[in-house]
């Protein structure tokens, strides 16, 4: 099954097992149900940027239809609640909102300060800037964005979330990063498992489309000046070396699962 755009909180309150989640089971199944015991209350301020250079690369109309700056005004006064009230009124729950504070208890939105926009403007400008990033991106090529997938495998329910499928055939996913080049990267390449991860993709591209994704390419694109951009081909076959350890993981946690 695929969905488009389903909500972060409707896709994260599924039971299927994540790629994240299999790669916590790998470690061991207690990590695993350390990973389920714990409580998300709210998405990290990492994990809040991380959503906003997603979609400042991948949907960036969107993006600058979502930003909406903090009100500045004087709370202490009677006037400066008024006008803050009547701002509030204004937000949206799709709204960024930049402000001079991490969070604001009042607004359950997205907060970023004004240098994080800043960096996320500047890794838009450098994505856009590159000459196969506007091949990618032309009117001839099919975009599908942040798609979620939903599978089964030998009796063992999956989930997934693409973050970019070009023409039902490329698999894309976005990586920020400190240091995008080849001899640094390779470091986190392995560190953050993104190997599991984006062969636990391609297994999961192919129970939906019944096909391979001609290529599997990770983004990394640094957060700070000058936003160096890297785009990594995974190889096939170390794609395969990963989804052969992968489908052995699943096997295992069904048989964790009936033994309860």
């Amino acid at each position: 099954m695929l969905i488009s755009q389903l909500p972060d909180q409707e896709y994260h309150s599924k039971p299927h097992l994540s790629s994240h989640q299999l790669k916590e089971f790998m470690r061991s199944p207690a990590h695993y149900q350390a990973l389920l015991a714990r409580k998300r209350t709210r998405a990290s301020k990492a994990m809040e940027v991380g959503t906003c250079i997603h979609m400042a690369l991948l949907e960036p109309e969107r993006f600058q239809n979502a930003v909406l700056w903090e009100e500045s005004c004087d709370r202490r006064s009677k006037a400066g609640k008024e006008l803050y009230n009547e701002w509030l009124l204004s937000v949206r729950h799709d709204h960024i909102v930049i402000s001079g504070r991490s969070t604001r208890p009042e607004i359950d939105n997205i907060v970023i300060g004004a240098t994080d926009l800043d960096n996320i403007r500047g890794m838009q400008e450098a994505y856009y800037k590159q000459s196969w990033v506007a091949e990618i991106h032309s009117d001839g090529s099919d975009h599908e964005n942040e798609l979620s997938v939903f599978q089964e495998f030998e009796g063992v329910e999956l989930r997934s979330r693409f973050d970019k499928v070009i023409n039902r055939d490329i698999l894309l996913d976005v990586k920020k990063t400190q240091d995008a080049n080849p001899r640094t990267w390779k470091y986190d390449f392995l560190r953050y498992g993104y190997g599991y991860q984006m062969a636990f993709y391609r297994m999961m591209f192919r129970l939906e489309f019944g096909k391979m994704p001609s290529d599997v390419v990770i983004v990394a694109i640094e957060e700070q000046y000058p936003h160096a951009v890297v785009p990594y081909i995974i190889p096939s076959y170390k794609l395969d070396e990963y989804e052969g350890k992968i489908i052995e993981n699943i096997r295992t946690f069904k048989q964790c699962s009936d033994l309860n």
